[in-house]
C-alpha cells in the first residue's frame, strides 16, 4: 500500500461516538475533524517548519488522524496527540496499531493539556473552535517560546503577538476554513 492509499484509509475512518463528558470548564464535546486535504495544506505552507528537530503536537487530537499523517510523512522527531476523550483516543491508538504499528515516534495521551509536558513541542496544532476562553489562555501560555502555534479561534493571550490570519485555506468536516498562526514570542 503506497502512502496515499494509507493516508485516503486513516482519513476515512468513521467518527468515533463520543460518551466522555466534558467538564462545563473545559468546552464542549462536539466533534469535527481536519481533513486530508486540510493537514496537506498545512505541511506545505509550513514545510520549513517539520523537519527532524521539530515536535508536533495536536492539542484535542481527536482521532489522532493528523497526528497520524504529520508523523508518517514528515521528519519530525515525535508527533502527540493529547485528547480528553477516551472514545476519541482508543480510536487513535486503533488507527496507530493498524497504519504505524513501528512508528515510535507518534504518541497519543489521554489527558487534559494541562497534564502533559510541552516545553519540546516546535509546532502546536489546536482546533480551538469550541474550547472556553482559560482553555484558549491556558494553552497559549503552556506552549514555548518558538513555537509555531495554529489555531481555529482568538485566543485572549495572544493579543500582543503577531498574528496571521488565513481565510478558506484548511478543509474540515464542518463548515469552517479559517487558520490563524503565530510564533509565541
Amino acid at each position: 500500500m503506497d502512502m496515499d492509499e494509507l493516508l485516503n484509509n486513516i482519513y476515512k475512518k468513521k467518527l468515533i461516538k463520543n460518551k466522555t463528558n466534558f467538564p462545563e470548564h473545559i468546552g464542549n464535546s462536539v466533534y469535527g475533524e481536519i481533513e486530508k486535504a486540510g493537514t496537506e495544506k498545512i505541511l506545505e505552507m509550513f514545510s520549513e517548519y517539520f523537519n527532524s528537530n521539530a515536535v508536533f503536537c495536536d492539542i484535542g487530537s481527536g482521532n489522532g488522524k493528523m497526528v497520524l499523517h504529520v508523523g508518517l510523512v514528515t521528519k519530525v522527531k515525535e508527533s502527540i496527540g493529547i485528547e480528553y476523550s477516551k472514545e476519541r483516543y482508543d480510536a487513535s491508538l486503533e488507527l496507530k496499531e493498524t497504519y504505524a504499528p513501528n512508528s515510535n515516534h507518534i504518541t497519543f495521551y489521554n489527558q487534559p493539556f494541562q497534564n502533559v509536558d510541552l516545553k519540546n513541542v516546535t509546532i502546536a496544532y489546536v482546533d480551538n473552535t469550541m474550547f472556553k476562553r482559560v482553555i484558549n489562555n491556558q494553552i497559549f501560555d503552556a506552549i514555548p517560546k518558538g513555537c509555531l502555534l495554529l489555531y481555529k479561534k482568538t485566543i485572549p493571550a495572544a493579543k500582543n503577538q503577531k498574528i496571521y490570519v488565513g481565510k478558506g485555506l484548511i478543509k474540515r468536516t464542518y463548515n469552517q476554513a479559517g487558520l490563524n498562526w503565530l510564533i509565541k514570542e
